[in-house]
């Protein structure tokens, strides 16, 4: 969130003329990108005041692209190699289900489409905006600016109300819940995105929150919910008020790659909760796994 920013500061070579009215991703970009800024205040080449007046005329298009562009790349990596990551390849071991997917990357379709029904909750980004020649665009937007945006997406700012555009659409996405019942729900390292003072808003995905309340208020099954931040289960215990729910407080990256090497057999004979800690040492826990492939590559392998 931060990098468009701070890109900006680095190598802009013109400025508007008046100051750029900026949206809220702009406003949030700029937010993430202070703790940087001010950590270089000490440095005498630096002057605070004036990087602040360079990013009030920065361009409200290049965050929209920036990050476009870098979930783009990931597609693009993960198709050209055929990545079979394991925090989405672990679905191929369960009964086709529903996915509600709010990454917009794509690459959850991608993995798990054939099986299960991947519902891209966000939107998904086209493979071809990772591509060289849209980063060479970037380098123009920073120059001249940009209002060009993407509809179908929602990029990190709250989700649409009642009546606002795109709230139909985002109802629409969300009705495969009402269609079917679940043995159990699990909630994979996703928090219906955090509180943002600038929205107004507890969750950004308030509309996401509001509509998994009103479904499953009276579920009866488990409700796992996979986070270190035990914060999240304590909050969907309270709305649903449900006994129901069970927090499970590892990084699902992490438990998930560790589960496969378990069911394919190459993994150490240690708990779970070790093999989590053992993988969070080793990549800092952080990053998406892809499997090896072996004799399960018929099964996204």
């Amino acid at each position: 969130m931060a990098a468009p920013p701070l890109e900006f500061l680095a190598n802009w070579t013109s400025l508007s003329t008046s100051r750029t009215k900026h949206d809220l991703l702009t406003r949030r970009a700029i937010e993430a990108a202070m703790p940087s800024l001010l950590a270089r205040r000490g440095d005498p080449r630096f002057d605070i005041g004036m990087a602040k007046a360079v990013l009030a005329h920065m361009p409200n298009g290049l965050s929209t692209w920036h990050l476009v562009h870098e979930l783009g790349k990931a597609r693009l990596k993960q198709l050209r190699g055929d990545l079979r990551y394991r925090n989405y390849g672990i679905f191929e071991f369960f009964p086709p289900t529903v996915l509600l997917n709010y990454n917009l990357d794509g690459i959850a379709g991608d993995i798990c489409g054939s099986r299960h029904l991947v519902v891209p909750v966000h939107g998904t980004v086209k493979a071809h905006l990772g591509q060289t020649d849209v980063a060479d665009l970037l380098v123009r937007m920073r120059d001249f600016g940009s209002e060009v945006g993407f509809d179908d997406l929602l990029l990190c700012v709250p989700e649409p109300t009642f009546g606002e555009p795109g709230h139909q659409e985002l109802v629409r996405r969300l009705s495969p819940t009402w269609s079917f019942e679940p043995d159990f729900i699990a909630i994979c390292g996703y928090s219906f995105a955090s509180l943002d003072p600038s929205s107004g808003l507890r969750h950004d995905d308030h509309e996401s929150l509001r509509l998994f309340v009103e479904r499953f208020r009276n579920y009866a099954g488990p409700i796992y919910v996979l986070n270190p931040d035990r914060s999240i289960m304590e909050m969907i215990e309270h709305r649903l008020k449900s006994r129901n729910v069970i927090w499970i407080g590892e990084k699902w990256n992490l438990l998930s790659a560790a589960m496969i090497d378990r069911i394919v057999g190459g993994s150490r004979a240690e708990p779970l909760k070790d093999a989590c800690s053992r993988l969070n040492d080793d990549t800092g826990g952080t990053v998406a796994l892809p499997s090896p492939r072996g004799p399960f590559a018929g099964r996204g392998f």
